[in-house]
């Protein structure tokens, strides 16, 4: 898991948790310092100060990550975060099946049979997606 984690937020990454066993950290943003061994993350925040985190118990994401978009009945919506695009499939899914888009590029990136992903190929982006987006499905049923 550790090489999971460097590879897709190596040192430098900002990220923004989104929840912690120390809810205290939960809505800090913060810089990455290192992941030891046992996946927690030696982290710095905006006023300095050096926290651990446990990257196998929170929930978190980078806040300037891929720019993706989508379409539904209420019109075109633009994401910034993984966050936005799971509560938008939450949303939406219910109601249709979605389909998202690189802002830059228009090439398709996924799509949701309702609020579950049917097809995606970029598997980072997958497992960093549903970190958020399963805790959400399961409040729905």
């Amino acid at each position: 898991m550790k090489d999971f984690f460097e590879r897709r937020f190596p040192p430098g990454t900002k990220i923004k948790i989104e929840a912690s066993v120390n809810e205290e950290l939960a809505g800090r943003i913060c810089t990455i310092n290192s992941i030891d061994d046992d996946c927690f993350m030696s982290c710095t925040d905006d006023s300095g100060t050096v926290f651990k985190l446990d990257a196998l118990e929170s929930r978190f994401y980078k806040p300037d990550g891929r720019r993706l978009e989508s379409e539904c009945v209420e019109g075109t919506f633009k994401f910034s975060n993984v966050k936005e695009v799971a509560e938008f499939i939450i949303k939406y899914g219910l109601y249709e099946d979605l389909a998202f888009y690189d802002s830059k590029t228009g090439e398709e990136v996924f799509w949701t049979k309702g609020v579950f992903l049917d097809h995606i190929d970029d598997m980072d982006y997958r497992t960093e997606l549903l970190n958020i987006l399963i805790p959400m499905q399961k409040s729905l049923f």
